[in-house]
């Protein structure tokens, strides 16, 4: 599944850098695909984040011959490329369960229902959770008692 199938907030809360919590999230993820999964057993589904390097680091070493002087990198060359940020990564949300197919045409459909179902919950459940607020606007203090700066 491509991340960008799912809400930008959902998605900026799986990219996170915490371990313990992606690890989390990945498990919760791992639940909700195995209720679409009958017959799977829970403990058999794995979702996995991946995250692949640009080919903007490859690509600009490409040397590119000038006319009017010494060769010099694609991305000294390119304009649009130098404006891509070469810590840019591909990232994708990969989910294994052993599960089988009866043909190709078989495949996409269930693939197409699963993210039709699935990136639904997955959005819900990623949701950022807000801090929880007075009526002005204010953020309330844990343990009661109201708004910041309320006596």
């Amino acid at each position: 599944m491509n991340l960008n199938d799912l809400e930008p907030s959902a998605r900026m809360v799986l990219l996170q850098e915490d371990t313990a919590k992606v690890k989390e999230l990945q498990r919760k993820i791992e639940l909700v695909m195995s209720k679409h999964l009958p017959g799977v057993d829970e403990n058999l589904v794995i979702a996995k984040i991946i995250k692949q390097k640009s080919a903007a680091r490859t690509e600009a070493a490409i040397l590119v011959d000038r006319t009017d002087g010494p060769r010099r990198e694609f991305r000294q060359e390119s304009t649009l490329f130098n404006s891509i940020d070469a810590a840019i990564q591909e990232q994708h949300l990969d989910i294994y369960a052993p599960v089988s197919w009866a043909d190709e045409p078989d495949k996409r459909k269930r693939l197409d229902t699963y993210r039709r179902e699935v990136v639904p919950e997955l959005n819900e459940i990623l949701k950022p959770k807000s801090q929880p607020t007075s009526g002005t606007g204010e953020p309330v203090m844990p343990g009661g008692g109201g708004a910041v700066g309320d006596e």
